[in-house]
C-alpha cells in the first residue's frame, strides 16, 4: 500500500506506501503531482491522497491517483494511513523540505523541492507542475470566453500573501492601461473593482484555470494560479505572464527561467517595473 500526505506550506506532511497525504496549497499540490506520479510508477500503484478540503481539486481527474481522503489537520493522513498498515512513508510537504534544502543551499528554489526529494529516493522525472482538466471544465471555460469580443487580460486579484506586492494602485494602473482595448478578467472571488472588469466567480477555480489559455497577458499575484499557468500544456498557456510578487524567499525566478516552462514571463517587483513592462 502507498499513501501520501500533503500539507499547506506552514505545515508538514508525509506519504505512506500506496496512499499519500497532501494538504498543501493548490499550487504546491500541482508541483508535487510529478513526484507523486514518479513514486506511483516506481511502486506500481495508484496512491490515495489525503489532502485538506480547500485544495482537493488539485487532485481531480488525475489518472495515477486512486482516491482522495479529506483531512483537517497536519499528520491526520499519516496517522490514519499508519493505522491502516500502509508501509512506505515519505515527508512531502514543500515548505518542510524547502527549509531543509535551503539550509545547505541558500539559492534553492521551492520549484525544485519535489525534484530534489525525488532524487533522494533515486527517482529522476520531469518536475514541471501538472494539471488535468476535464472536458467539461474546458467546455465551460470556452463557453464563458465565447461571450467576450476583445483581447483578454487576466488579473489574479489582490493577494494576501507576504510575497505579493500587488495593491489597488497597481490594479488601477493595469485597468487604466487596458480597459479600452481589452476585456479584463478578475480571477479572485474577492476584492473585485467596481468598473471595467469581468467577474469570473461563476466559474470554479479549475474552470478559471482553463480560461487562462485565452489570455494575452496574465497578471499573477501569487503562486497558485502561476503554478497552474506553468502546468497548462503549451501552446494553451497565457501568451505572457507578469509576476507581481517578490521572490526573495522562494527563489522561483531563476529556476523557472532556466526550465523554460513558458516563453514570456516578466518578473516585476514594484509599480515602476510594472509600468516599464508595457514597453517590452
Amino acid at each position: 500500500k502507498t499513501a501520501y500526505e500533503i500539507s499547506t506550506r506552514d505545515w508538514s506532511s508525509d506519504v505512506c506506501s500506496s496512499d499519500l497525504e497532501s494538504a498543501h496549497s493548490f499550487g504546491d499540490c500541482l508541483f508535487n503531482l510529478p513526484l507523486i506520479k514518479a513514486i506511483s510508477l516506481k511502486h506500481g500503484v495508484r496512491p490515495t491522497v489525503a489532502v485538506r478540503a480547500p485544495y482537493r481539486d488539485a487532485f481531480y481527474n488525475v489518472p495515477f491517483i486512486n482516491d482522495i481522503m479529506i483531512i483537517d489537520n497536519w499528520w491526520d493522513g499519516i496517522n490514519r494511513f499508519e493505522s491502516m498498515n500502509y508501509n512506505i512513508i515519505h515527508q512531502l510537504t514543500q515548505n518542510h523540505r524547502f527549509e531543509e534544502y535551503k539550509r545547505t543551499n541558500p539559492e534553492h528554489s521551492l520549484a525544485e523541492t519535489a525534484l530534489c526529494f525525488g532524487r533522494s529516493l533515486g527517482i529522476e522525472f520531469d518536475h514541471r507542475p501538472m494539471f488535468f482538466p476535464t472536458e467539461d471544465e474546458l467546455s465551460k471555460a470556452q463557453a464563458f470566453i465565447n461571450n467576450i469580443r476583445k483581447p483578454i487580460i487576466a488579473i489574479e486579484g489582490i493577494a494576501r500573501s507576504g510575497q505579493s506586492w500587488i495593491d489597488r494602485h497597481a490594479v488601477g494602473l493595469i485597468i487604466e492601461r487596458y480597459h479600452e482595448s481589452h476585456s479584463i478578467l478578475w480571477l479572485s472571488h474577492e476584492g473585485k473593482p467596481d468598473d471595467h472588469v469581468i467577474d469570473m466567480s461563476p466559474l470554479t477555480r479549475r474552470e478559471t484555470i482553463c480560461a487562462l489559455r485565452y489570455a494575452n497577458i496574465f497578471y499573477s499575484a501569487g503562486s497558485g494560479f502561476f503554478c497552474s499557468s506553468m502546468a497548462i500544456v503549451p501552446p494553451h498557456q497565457p501568451k505572457r505572464i507578469v509576476v507581481m510578487w517578490r521572490d526573495e524567499t522562494y527563489k522561483y525566478e531563476k529556476h523557472i527561467n532556466m526550465c523554460k516552462w513558458h516563453d514570456d514571463i516578466v518578473w516585476t517587483h514594484n509599480h515602476e517595473e510594472l509600468v516599464r513592462s508595457w514597453q517590452r
